[in-house]
């Protein structure tokens, strides 16, 4: 499997030739080896197709497109839910209805670079540093619950990283 496999077609004269070279070395293993050998490529739908079009032997080679559609928010919710269950974490009733509430607005704002599982994971990991900071002021606060300020204060974060 090759994850954003678009970045290795680089457009000719950009210094680097290792992406090219990556290329025909796959379409070369990909026949000699092609009753025993199955390549998967990933990566975002308009990028992919500039890696495709970037050598002719890769259209006739890459046969069968699955194109996965984003999580829906409750989804994401779950996934986040999942993060939270695995690390041994609760969150607050306030907190599930904040975290629900993010999900949808995302979800809706959301554009074609959008992350999806990627974008649950970055947020799981800045609602656990809004909690550290929360729990560093509040020694007696259970370090197992995620209150709403946390799904709060990471989300903001996150919607200002998205901005800039």
């Amino acid at each position: 499997m090759i994850d954003e496999a678009y970045t290795l077609a680089v457009p000719s004269g950009s210094g680097s030739d290792f992406g090219k070279e990556a290329i025909d070395t796959l379409l070369k293993q990909m026949e000699d080896k092609r009753e025993r050998l199955a390549v998967i490529v990933a990566g975002y739908k308009a990028p992919m197709n500039d890696f495709i079009a970037a050598n002719p032997g890769l259209e006739s080679r890459f046969t069968r497109w699955i194109h996965f559609e984003d999580y829906g928010p409750s989804e994401l919710f779950l996934i986040f839910k999942g993060l939270c269950s695995r690390e041994g974490l609760y969150l607050d009733p306030q907190a599930e209805c904040g975290a629900q509430m993010l999900f949808e607005d995302i979800h809706t704002q959301r554009d074609e670079n959008f992350g999806n599982g990627r974008f649950v994971r970055n947020l799981f990991d800045a609602v656990r540093e809004t909690q550290a900071v929360r729990l560093s002021r509040e020694p007696r606060a259970k370090a197992s619950f995620i209150m709403e300020e946390d799904i709060q204060l990471a989300g903001e974060s996150m919607r200002s990283s998205r901005r800039r």
